[in-house]
């Protein structure tokens, strides 16, 4: 057998560290892409991951549902929303002992919150959207900027309405509003 020199060594290791490279790639091309922290490929996700940041797709993201808490959002005075507070959220009016508006953000993709009536009713409570937003109230376009109420003789505990925006034009999204329980109307502006 022949006795191999220093370089003849230092080659040999060079090329099983790169047939081990080669092989990695060959045998998962997603590997290249989860160091960018992307997933390449038909992939699937189990157990319970923890995602931070946006999931972007450029093709389909299929499953049964996304399930997880709420976000909530108690309230005893005016609010005006954040894009993050109303990103999948309930938005909970807690006594306040007076009238309340929550202000909702300017409409843009994707924005959306449950706004419910909680502990003592009896008081106004508007929900408000922004001055050029549009609010549409189970299918009645309202003014730009209007508000939707219920009012004190209606409010009760358990009263819910529900919002989301939806694109209204080639860059445009309004607000859609649907009660849920309750008695909610245009509060004007």
């Amino acid at each position: 057998m022949k006795k191999l020199f220093r370089w003849e060594w230092e080659y040999l290791y060079i090329f099983c560290v790169l047939g081990l490279l080669v092989g990695l790639l060959c045998f998962n091309p997603a590997w290249l892409n989860t160091a960018k922290g992307q997933i390449g490929g038909s992939s699937t996700i189990t157990g319970t991951p923890t995602i931070v940041g946006d999931i972007t797709s450029s093709g389909t993201i299929t499953g049964d549902y996304i399930t997880g808490k709420f976000i909530e959002i108690s309230v005893s005075a005016s609010l005006t929303l954040t894009v993050a507070q109303c990103s999948g959220t309930v938005v909970t009016s807690y006594s306040p002992g007076a009238a309340m508006v929550i202000t909702l953000p300017a409409a843009e993709s994707g924005l959306n919150c449950l706004v419910a009536v909680g502990g003592t009713a009896g008081y106004t409570l508007d929900v408000d959207t922004n001055a050029s937003d549009k609010a549409y109230l189970d299918g009645t376009a309202l003014d730009d900027g209007d508000k939707v109420r219920s009012t004190a003789a209606n409010t009760a505990t358990g009263d819910f309405i529900s919002f989301w925006t939806f694109k209204n034009g080639a860059s445009s999204w309004d607000w859609m509003a649907r009660s849920q329980e309750g008695t909610w109307i245009d509060g004007g502006p």
